[in-house]
């Protein structure tokens, strides 16, 4: 997208949070169903909530804007997510290295 206005960086940015908050409603299930204890669990089952509600209001400030939250992928979740770091190589298990990434969450 080419920037040429304020409006222009507004929806952008809206459209890279949009994605983060999307890719972040498709991990933490597989967080909370992996995770090693109750507490865990239930932080990232909290958190998937609160993030559906983001997502939610995303979707309302898009309608009202008149524009599409489609068409920019956030590289920067992409690359804080440890499961998709891992995944390929390990089977979508934590690799060891990631574990203590994934217990600070």
């Amino acid at each position: 997208m080419k920037i040429n206005s304020l409006q222009d960086l507004y929806v952008d940015q809206l459209r890279d949070l949009y994605d983060a908050e999307n890719q972040l409603v498709k991990t933490l299930p597989k967080l909370a169903e992996e995770s090693s204890s109750d507490e865990l669990r239930e932080g990232f089952e909290e958190h998937l909530e609160q993030t559906r509600g983001h997502v939610q209001r995303l979707e309302q400030i898009f309608e009202r804007l008149g524009e599409k939250p489609k068409g920019k992928k956030c590289k920067a979740m992409e690359g804080l997510n440890p499961r998709r770091r891992y995944a390929g190589r390990h089977k979508g298990r934590w690799h060891n290295r990631c574990r203590p990434t994934c217990r600070a969450l």
